[in-house]
This record gives C-alpha cells, sequence and structure tokens, in this order.
C-alpha cells in the first residue's frame, strides 16, 4: 500500500484589525498579510455566529466596509485570511 504525506501550508493572520462605527455601517482595517489566497469576513448579530453572513475579499485589500446594517444592534465579526493550494498528489 502507498502512504502519502500531506503537509498543511501556513496561512499568514491578520494583524492590526480596526472597526469604525458608521451611520449603519461598520469599517473594517488591517495590516495586508503575505503569501495568501484573499480574506473571509463573517459577521451576525449573534456571538455564537448562528446566522453569519459571510464575505470575500481578496488579498490586495487592507480594507472593507459592510453595509446595510441595522441600527442599535450590537454586531459581532471575525476575519481570517485563507490560501488556495492544488493536490499534487494527483
Amino acid at each position: 500500500s502507498e502512504s502519502s504525506t500531506v503537509t498543511v501550508p501556513k496561512v499568514g493572520k491578520v494583524s492590526s484589525l480596526k472597526a469604525t462605527a458608521q451611520s449603519k455601517a461598520l469599517k473594517l482595517t488591517w495590516k495586508k498579510s503575505s503569501s495568501i489566497s484573499g480574506y473571509e469576513i463573517q459577521y451576525s448579530i449573534s456571538k455564537n455566529f448562528t446566522s453569519v453572513k459571510t464575505v470575500k475579499v481578496s488579498k490586495s485589500k487592507t480594507g472593507y466596509t459592510i453595509k446595510k446594517l441595522k441600527g442599535s444592534k450590537k454586531y459581532y465579526v471575525r476575519i481570517c485570511a485563507y490560501k488556495n493550494y492544488t493536490d499534487e498528489l494527483g
């Protein structure tokens, strides 16, 4: 039987994240990460992220504005960098 080893690539972390409240919007800014494919932003009014909305942002961006938010609500936001890679095992 053949055995193979899979090495999980390291993905850069998102750093210096800042959130600025606007009128029914939230402006996010962060420091650019290297060797990534993009960013994934998730936001919800539930701290458990039960009804989450997800947005993907290109790797060249260092900010994003979430619009059409409801007033007088507390929003929870999380962001992560991701990397796409291909299977070379065939």
